[in-house]
């Protein structure tokens, strides 16, 4: 049997909230599909820089990576960490791509916003992994 799971932004907003989250999955018999919102806050900021064509990019780019990062320090530490790093190094291309697209194309939105359920499924698969559960974070 599968089974479907979808987990909102405050259930995955933490680092304590990942984990948690992990658990369930974990503890869950069978396959498992999980669909997980962006971290607290996340949405909100990549909505606003949808709406702000002016933010400075750099600034935005920081503020992202540090959100994520933070969260992947207080979750993992040697491989673990290097192996999160090397993953989110490589989804920072499609951030960069999405958010410096051309502003005018229907799917902007869609694509800045999205942005954050990429970030998110990635830590929660890593902390999966790290709980010995087979995990990927899969995008669209």
């Amino acid at each position: 049997m599968i089974t479907v799971m979808k987990f909102g932004g405050t259930s995955v907003g933490s680092p304590e909230a990942l984990r948690r989250v992990a658990g369930i999955i974990a503890g869950t018999e069978g396959e498992r599909i999980v669909v997980a919102s962006a971290m607290s806050g996340v949405t909100n900021f990549l909505v606003s820089i949808v709406e702000n064509p002016l933010m400075d990019y750099k600034s935005i780019r920081e503020q992202f990576v540090n959100k994520h990062v933070s969260a992947a320090a207080q979750l993992f530490e040697g491989e673990a960490m290097d192996a999160f790093m090397k993953e989110m190094d490589e989804r920072m291309e499609a951030f960069d791509k999405a958010v410096n697209s051309d502003r005018n194309d229907p799917f902007y939105k869609d694509g800045v916003v999205s942005q954050g359920e990429r970030f998110s499924t990635l830590l929660l698969a890593h902390v999966l992994k790290g709980m010995g559960v087979e995990a990927k974070a899969i995008t669209s």
